[in-house]
């Protein structure tokens, strides 16, 4: 049995979500189950991974974990910014990680929340990226679960 994809409601590009970076050296399941363990977000590994069509042609492989959402929580998408041939985001300071959700699901307390997220251990730096940054995140139109099945 496949799983079924979601079309997002929403017109796609890096404006339309909050992005959380994430400053960490946690491996991706690492952190997926500290996310799991700290706020209950169960994030599945997505397979194949997500990959990307990056400058120069490089075609790069990043870790992507998906929670599909509750009540509580919107839809989220954990990716790893270091892929196997490139970053997603080489902008200063380098963040490890990227946390999307969909912006239009706010996370009640979000405040709280962020600081939740910053006193993980092991997790440096946990800030809301700014808005004007990421214009040019055209690579979330490749992520699992926004797009039909095939």
């Amino acid at each position: 049995m496949s799983s079924k994809r979601y079309k997002s409601t929403i017109s796609i590009d890096g404006t339309n979500f909050t992005i959380v970076a994430i400053h960490t050296d946690f491996s991706p399941y690492l952190l997926a189950w500290c996310l799991f363990d700290t706020f209950s977000l169960q994030f599945v590994c997505e397979n194949p991974p997500f990959q990307i069509n990056l400058p120069n042609q490089l075609d790069s492989i990043h870790a992507e974990y998906h929670f599909f959402g509750s009540d509580e929580y919107p839809r989220m998408w954990l990716i790893q910014n270091q892929g196997s041939e490139s970053r997603l985001v080489n902008s200063k300071p380098l963040p490890d990680y990227f946390l999307l959700f969909e912006e239009e699901d706010v996370i009640l307390h979000f405040d709280h929340w962020l600081e939740t997220l910053n006193r993980i251990p092991r997790i440096q730096l946990a800030y809301v990226f700014p808005k004007d940054k990421t214009k040019k995140f055209h690579w979330v139109n490749e992520l699992h679960h926004l797009r039909f099945q095939k």
